[in-house]
Formats: C-alpha cells, structure tokens, sequence
C-alpha cells in the first residue's frame, strides 16, 4: 500500500536507486532506463549526478577491464547523499 502523504521521488533519485541496483551503467543503458520510465533527460540527470559526486565516470582503462573496448561513458554508483 502506497502512503499518501509521503512525496514521490524524483526521476533523478529513481535513476539513482537503478545505476545503484546494477552498479554499472553504460549510456545506453540509462537510455534504456529513461525510454521505459519516461524520462527524457536521463542522460543529462546521469551527468548532474555525476557532478555532484552520487556517480562516476570510469576511466578508459577500467572501460576496457570490465567491458571490453566501449566508446559511450560507463557510470558507477559512488553513494546516495544529496540526492
């Protein structure tokens, strides 16, 4: 049962709680994510979120270690304040 009174989180915070419930996020994925949760700037709320401190870009070497030689930005979940 859903409270009423509580607040709906933001999109922003929702596409938190996912790159936090895989860890790794490529673009396309978050793509993905916003296409299925009718967000239209989930690319640019991944990025604001980034400069923020929640998540990180990984470096091109650690692209290449987890996922093979990738060319779109890879997001890891760093931690869940100011949100």
């Amino acid at each position: 049962m859903q409270d009423l009174y509580q607040k709906p989180k933001s999109k922003k915070h929702q596409l938190l709680q996912y790159i936090k419930s895989v860890h790794y996020a490529k673009t396309s994925d978050v793509i993905r994510w916003g296409l299925d949760n009718f967000s239209n700037r989930a690319v640019r709320s991944a990025q604001d979120l980034c400069t923020v401190g929640n998540l990180k870009r990984i470096s091109k070497e650690e692209k290449i270690f987890r996922f093979r030689n990738i060319k779109e930005d890879v997001f890891e979940f760093v931690h869940e304040e100011n949100v």
